[in-house]
């Protein structure tokens, strides 16, 4: 597919387009397994894999794309894309895990894309999901995240 080059972006710009999209598709799809009707929570939601990340869950038919920032501003761009995620969630000012919760009527998630996995200890979901880390590289991993 070839798609012409906006004028307002540089070359170097443009090449990291699609180095998003792959990183997220890899994340999701094939370390995470993502499912069409699964929820997904995406932390870092308005970094440029965050972005391409919520965007493959809406397009591949996420039920609940949830997704975490730290500002309003950046929660507010997030939900103001054309193909944006279901939540928005300021992670400085709101609990991540109770909003998830609420949104998805108690069920949790499927998959989490975590910022890092020195994460994991600290995420305090009650659900099971998988969790694409390094050590598991396409391999499904489920993981009971409890309350810290």
């Amino acid at each position: 597919m070839l798609v012409r080059k906006p004028a307002h972006l540089s070359w170097v710009e443009c090449a990291g387009i699609p180095e998003n999209f792959l990183t997220a598709y890899q994340a999701l799809v094939l370390v995470g397994e993502y499912q069409k009707g699964e929820s997904v929570l995406v932390h870092a939601g308005a970094s440029g894999v965050g972005v391409a990340a919520n965007q493959i869950a809406r397009s591949f038919g996420a039920k609940h794309v949830l997704t975490t920032a730290g500002t309003d501003d950046k929660v507010r761009f997030l939900e103001r894309l054309e193909v944006a995620p279901t939540k928005g969630i300021n992670y400085r000012t709101q609990d991540f895990a109770d909003v998830v919760k609420k949104e998805t009527d108690g069920k949790g998630v499927d998959v989490v894309r975590p910022l890092s996995s020195l994460l994991l200890p600290v995420l305090r979901l009650l659900t099971f999901s998988r969790v694409p880390t390094k050590g598991d590289r396409f391999r499904r991993r489920r993981l009971l995240l409890t309350q810290s």
